[in-house]
């Protein structure tokens, strides 16, 4: 099974949603993705940062299975504001 690195950002929007960010990278296992952010944390939370212009921090990092992944964006999708997020 595939594994994906989320991250779910600090600030809490008016309707409750936070901003979400799926990165590119899979994994073929769930303790190789949460190797990978052990190991590079820190350069993952300066992207991240950066990323949203220095707007928020990171609230939490996840390693999520493809499936569960996939059903998450297409139940939410309607959700989704334009961005970085998404």
């Amino acid at each position: 099974m595939m594994y994906y690195l989320v991250a779910v950002m600090s600030i809490i929007h008016v309707d409750m949603s936070r901003d979400v960010y799926i990165f590119d990278y899979d994994f073929v296992s769930f303790d190789h993705c949460q190797y990978y952010h052990a190991v590079n944390e820190i350069k993952i939370d300066d992207f991240l940062v950066k990323t949203y212009n220095y707007s928020q921090d990171v609230h939490q990092i996840f390693c999520v299975d493809a499936e569960s992944l996939t059903e998450w964006v297409d139940n939410h999708s309607h959700a989704a504001r334009p961005g970085v997020a998404l």
